[in-house]
């Protein structure tokens, strides 16, 4: 059994983005499934309301479609961090 692919921010960003050639394929790669962490997600909600001016109110939006598509984010602990 092939390994889920694990999302970075930059997915996310782009799959959010309404004037970026990279979103379609963003939106494609998430609906496959894969993996993120809680990390990745805070991420992503600093860098939406920062960067892209996103609305609280659409970040949780998409924060909650992230984790359908791409259930169970996981922790970052030491040992993850070691084993890497």
């Amino acid at each position: 059994m092939p390994a889920k692919a694990f999302f970075d921010t930059n997915v996310l960003i782009y799959a959010v983005a309404q004037d970026d050639l990279r979103s379609t394929q963003a939106e494609e790669l998430l609906a496959s499934g894969g993996v993120l962490s809680v990390h990745i997600l805070n991420e992503f909600a600093s860098v939406a309301r920062r960067k892209i001016l996103m609305s609280w109110s659409d970040v949780m939006e998409a924060l909650n479609a992230f984790r359908v598509l791409c259930p169970s984010p996981r922790p970052i602990t030491l040992e993850m961090h070691e084993a890497a």
